[in-house]
Formats: structure tokens, C-alpha cells, sequence
């Protein structure tokens, strides 16, 4: 089992923290159209910021990251 030190490095270390989700987004197209089409926004579960990341292998989001993103725009 992963300790909640290291799940939350993999989380956010390395990535760009957006203040919102429209700034995410912005991040996430222009990276859409720089080639890479597997990208989609989430707000980060350790704080209060959003994220551009990979989607699953399926190609979308986990049930969890979807659950937050509902949870933030309303």
C-alpha cells in the first residue's frame, strides 16, 4: 500500500497548478493542439488547484475525478 507522502508527489509533483478550471483548460487545448489528445482537467484532491493530466486507459476519466469535477462546479 502506497503512503499518503508518496500518492500525493505522484499527484502534483511535476505538474502545473491552475487557479481554475477555465485556466486548466485553456493549458489543456493549447496541449491538444500541440499533439498530445490524451489530456483532460481535474481539481487536484490534496489542494485547492486544478490539474492537466492523462486520462485512464480506457481514454477517460476515473470514477473519482469525475465525482470531484461535478463536486467543484456546483
Amino acid at each position: 500500500m502506497a503512503s499518503k507522502r508518496r500518492v500525493k508527489r505522484r499527484s502534483c509533483d511535476g505538474k502545473q497548478a491552475h487557479v481554475s478550471r477555465d485556466a486548466a483548460e485553456a493549458h489543456r487545448q493549447h496541449l491538444f493542439w500541440s499533439g498530445d489528445r490524451s489530456l483532460a482537467t481535474y481539481h487536484c484532491k490534496f489542494g485547492d488547484h486544478w490539474h492537466v493530466g492523462h486520462l485512464d486507459g480506457r481514454g477517460r476519466l476515473s470514477a473519482a475525478a469525475k465525482a470531484r469535477n461535478r463536486r467543484k462546479l456546483a
